[in-house]
């Protein structure tokens, strides 16, 4: 007659499983660890790229090469205003669909005169080619996503301005964001004329989840996000930055004991170079943009509208009112 054998008992069952969680619960960090840092290096990378550019055709070269590394179709948008020519570059990477609203991320490539654009705006173009590769392997559900980089910026906005003449009424987005600045900061800084409306709402939601500090308003130096707010659109400009920049570039004078050399020093100078840029910083405020992205897209689906097959989920899960004007650009 054979005996049974003991059984395992209670305390050493439940000694297993709390090692086995832990030890998943390890791996899981070290893969998020690891992900952060292939992403902050990526961004450096896509910064100095961009930035070694010394006008908007190197610039602008340096784009295409990273799409094309991607997988991206992008098309050129020639235009000219008065003597200035240039060339936007728009991507769009999800099939249009009856009834699904457009999300447009966009960036300025060209830069002033003096230093290297890389926070003026290499850091923003940096931030809207990473989140389209968070898109592309995470789709949206029921929404649209599009891409375009603007040239002439620096000239008066100019590129933006053309894009919306050249983009049928049809064609243009339900919601804009427009990033630039975005190389280093404690800071998310958002231009909202309505601090209520749909895209606010949602970047609020995603930065009280991540514990990341922003100010809404609408007073906010000149950018590609007024000719989109001038046509009716819902605009969120993004800046990233120090808490104590804020204040001086609205008023133009320097801030009072800044942890480092304020903004308004660095932009439009020659101290504007790669070495400016904080990867790190410029990740921690891509998860928060990325997350109202995906609450956006939550809204949409949850208005009915029809959800490809293999779309991505996330997890569910603070500012001040608007006030004032703008006064000067980037």
């Amino acid at each position: 007659m054979r005996k049974n054998r003991p059984g395992i008992r209670p305390c050493k069952l439940t000694a297993a499983l709390l090692s086995l969680l832990l030890l998943s619960a390890a791996v899981f960090c070290q893969e998020e660890h690891d992900g952060r840092k292939e992403r902050s290096s990526r961004f450096q990378e896509r910064v100095r790229a961009i930035s070694s550019g010394a006008g908007s055709a190197e610039r602008r070269q340096a784009i295409l090469s990273q799409l094309s590394g991607m997988n991206f179709d992008y098309s050129l948008q020639d235009f000219r205003d008065g003597e200035l020519s240039g060339i936007n570059i728009r991507v769009a990477f999800q099939v249009r669909e009856a009834g699904r609203k457009t999300i447009l991320l966009g960036a300025h490539y060209d830069k002033a005169l003096l230093g290297k654009g890389a926070v003026d705006n290499a850091s923003g173009v940096s931030a809207v080619l990473e989140l389209l590769e968070f898109f592309r392997n995470r789709p949206l559900k029921a929404s649209r996503l599009e891409a375009v980089f603007f040239d002439g910026e620096e000239e008066g906005m100019k590129g933006s301005k053309a894009f919306l003449r050249k983009t049928g009424r049809k064609d243009l987005p339900a919601i804009f964001l427009n990033f630039d600045v975005f190389g280093y900061g404690d800071m998310l800084w958002i231009m909202s004329r309505n601090a209520r409306s749909e895209a606010s709402r949602a970047i609020r939601r995603a930065a009280d989840r991540n514990g990341f500090p922003i100010r809404i308003t609408s007073e906010y130096p000149a950018s590609d996000h007024r000719p989109f707010v001038a046509a009716g659109i819902e605009t969120l400009g993004l800046a990233l930055l120090d808490g104590t920049d804020m204040e001086p570039l609205l008023r133009g004078r320097r801030p009072e004991n800044p942890r480092r050399e304020s903004l308004l020093q660095v932009l439009h100078s020659s101290a504007d170079t790669p070495e400016r840029i904080s990867p790190q910083d410029a990740g921690r405020a891509l998860t928060l943009v990325e997350e109202a992205i995906r609450y956006l897209d939550e809204a949409n689906q949850d208005r009915g509208l029809p959800v490809p097959e293999g779309a991505a989920q996330i997890p569910s899960r603070t500012s001040t009112q608007p006030k004032g004007s703008a006064s000067s650009p980037y």
